[in-house]
């Protein structure tokens, strides 16, 4: 991504910033839900996230290292990384809130969430301990 960040011929502020967006986070968010929930120990991930994003506004700025984070962040129009993962979180409350009673995902969730589907052999309702048993694997 450097390449692409160079001063005389590479691309604008506002390209990188799409870049970043639509390629880097997408990647580096894509098995939040397993680990961002309510009582977890995220603190290294998050750590991570967050020079991840910091590395990014120093690209997409061409700003110094010693710059502070929040204002680039600021500047370059990202919101903060915790803050994002929550409207991620939030978002796909309400997208499975919004499923029919019926569908197919329903079956693999639990009590909660499963209304009139029938559980899957693999459901999180039937196998509590979240190993794979046999019933699983035949399924």
């Amino acid at each position: 991504m450097r390449m692409f960040g160079n001063s005389t011929r590479g691309l604008s502020p506002k390209q990188q910033h799409l870049l970043y967006r639509s390629c880097v986070v997408p990647i580096a968010t894509y098995g939040y839900r397993l680990w961002y929930f309510d009582g977890t120990r995220n603190k290294g991930a998050m750590n991570q996230l967050k020079r991840m994003q910091q590395k990014a506004a120093l690209w997409i700025m061409g700003a110094f290292r010693t710059s502070p984070t929040g204002g680039l962040e600021a500047l370059t129009g990202l919101i903060p990384i915790h803050l994002m993962l929550k409207k991620l979180v939030t978002r796909t409350v309400y997208h499975v809130a919004t499923l029919s009673d019926t569908h197919p995902i329903r079956s693999m969730m639990g009590e909660g969430l499963l209304k009139q589907a029938k559980p899957h052999a693999c459901s999180m309702v039937l196998n509590a301990s979240f190993s794979r048993t046999p019933t699983c694997q035949q399924a």
